[in-house]
């Protein structure tokens, strides 16, 4: 997108619906691109020097030295044009991403249906707490009276009994 428009899409996004959040985060890299385009004419020009003092004369210990200098240097140059590479368009030097969240509509809720809710909660939670303490009571006094009557029981209970006496 155009930076240019930017501004228009972004009045137009606001028309949809109710936006409750937005964010714009905006990356320049104009700056970066002129530093990079200003490394690559510096490192064009060294080339064109080495390459000149390539054209004359001297040893050949210092021929090599001068050729591994222009290899190192059109290395540069091609990593150069690969970050330069990510520069495609002209208006690829600013980026900017938006975020925008829409919520749902808020819903006021009356006092009235607050106490209804409230009111059908408690005698729900209540109903069951008091038949689950009347059926643990029920089987409570059941096992009991199963306890009551085993003969077994009463057996111990008298020899218990009579130890004591």
């Amino acid at each position: 997108m155009n930076p240019i428009l930017f501004d228009s899409f972004y009045v137009e996004m606001q028309k949809i619906g109710v936006i409750k959040a937005t964010q714009i985060t905006k990356v320049d890299k104009t700056n970066e691109y002129k530093q990079l385009n200003a490394k690559k004419t510096s490192l064009e020009k060294t080339l064109e020097s080495l390459k000149e003092l390539k054209t004359k004369g001297g040893e050949i210990s210092d021929y090599i030295l001068l050729n591994d200098k222009i290899l190192a240097t059109e290395e540069q140059l091609q990593g150069l044009g690969v970050e330069l590479g990510n520069f495609d368009a002209e208006n690829e030097f600013c980026s900017v991403r938006l975020s925008l969240y829409e919520g749902a509509t808020e819903k006021n809720i009356s006092l009235v249906h607050r106490i209804k809710v409230a009111l059908e909660w408690t005698i729900k939670y209540f109903a069951i707490l008091v038949f689950s303490l009347l059926g643990l009571s029920l089987a409570i006094f059941v096992l009991l009276k199963i306890v009551d009557q085993l003969p077994l029981i009463k057996a111990i209970s008298n020899r218990l009994g009579d130890e004591k006496e």
